[in-house]
């Protein structure tokens, strides 16, 4: 999101100048802060549940290919959800899983 890249050069910026003796803030950066949390926590748990699936898919089925295409199916299953929801729901959560960023 251009908001959360926006807080952090801020930051950054405020840094480079005053060092530690000053802080940007804005009454706004709490929702953008909250929306950098989920960001990252999504990318996360994201990427631990599909680890997850692949390594008991690998187990129980024993089979590479059957395993791909398994995986392949619940990647087109979260594209498909995160798409479905970002149109029907406009919330902070709802949006950083379809956007992405």
């Amino acid at each position: 999101m251009d908001e959360v890249a926006a807080m952090g050069y801020l930051g950054d910026l405020t840094k480079k100048y005053f060092g530690d003796e000053a802080f940007v803030w804005a009454s706004q950066f709490r929702n953008w802060e909250t929306n950098r949390v989920i960001q990252k926590e999504l990318y996360t748990n994201l990427g631990l549940a599909f680890a997850a699936v692949l390594l008991v898919t690998l187990a129980l089925v024993a089979n590479i290919w059957a395993c791909i295409l398994v995986c392949l199916c619940v990647i087109i299953t979260l594209v498909s959800w995160s798409f479905f929801h970002c149109v029907t729901a406009r919330n902070t959560v709802t949006c950083t899983v379809c956007s992405g960023n």
